[in-house]
C-alpha cells in the first residue's frame, strides 16, 4: 500500500501470513464476501483457501492478480492508484508496466526514495534507518554496507550481483 493499492481497498496493515490470519480472526465476517488482490495472484490462493476453510463463504481474487489486472485495463478505466511492487529486480512498475526505476532498501529490502547510489538507507547514530525506522544493529550496518560494496563492484565487472545473472 505504500506504492499503490487499488481505490476503496482495505490495508490490513500486516506484514506476514500469520498477521494476515490473526487480522482476519479479528476483523472478518465469515457470512459476507471477501475481495483480495496481490501482485501475480499466488498469495491470494494461499489467503483465499485459508479463508474458506475457516467458513467464509464468499472469497474473490483478482484473476491474473495486479499484474494481469494492469496488462489487461486501458489506463483511463483503471482503478489502481500508484506503482505496484513487484518481487524481482524491476522493484516496481507503473501502470503501463514499465518499471520506475525505485531502489530497494538494503536493510529491509522494501523500496523507498531517499536511498544513496547503493541502496543503503540513512541510518541515524542509534542505528536507526531514517526510511523505515527499522533498527540495524554495528553487525547488520557493516553487513549492508559489506552487500553494497559487492553489488557495485559486481556492476563495475559488468556483471549482476544477485539472481540468474550473477555469475557462480
Amino acid at each position: 500500500y505504500r506504492l499503490g493499492s487499488f481505490e476503496g481497498a482495505c490495508n490490513p496493515g500486516t506484514n506476514s501470513f500469520v498477521e494476515f490470519k490473526s487480522w482476519c480472526e479479528s476483523r472478518l465476517d465469515p457470512d459476507r464476501p471477501v475481495a483480495m488482490f496481490c501482485t501475480g495472484g499466488v498469495r491470494c490462493e494461499k489467503a483465499s483457501a485459508w479463508l474458506i476453510g475457516r467458513g467464509f463463504t464468499e472469497v474473490y481474487q483478482l484473476h491474473g492478480g495486479i499484474l494481469g489486472y494492469l496488462a489487461e485495463t486501458p489506463a483511463d478505466r483503471s482503478r489502481w492508484r500508484g506503482e505496484c511492487f513487484v518481487f524481482d529486480d524491476r522493484v516496481s512498475l507503473a501502470g503501463d508496466l514499465r518499471p520506475t526505476g525505485r531502489a530497494v532498501c538494503r536493510g529491509c529490502r522494501l523500496p523507498h526514495e531517499g536511498l544513496d547510489t547503493e541502496g543503503v538507507p540513512p541510518i541515524s547514530a542509534e542505528g536507526r534507518c531514517g526510511l523505515c525506522a527499522q533498527h540495524f544493529d554495528a553487525p547488520r550496518l557493516r553487513s549492508l554496507r559489506e552487500r553494497a560494496r559487492q553489488a557495485r563492484l559486481a556492476a563495475e565487472r559488468g556483471q549482476a550481483h544477485f539472481g540468474p545473472a550473477a555469475q557462480a
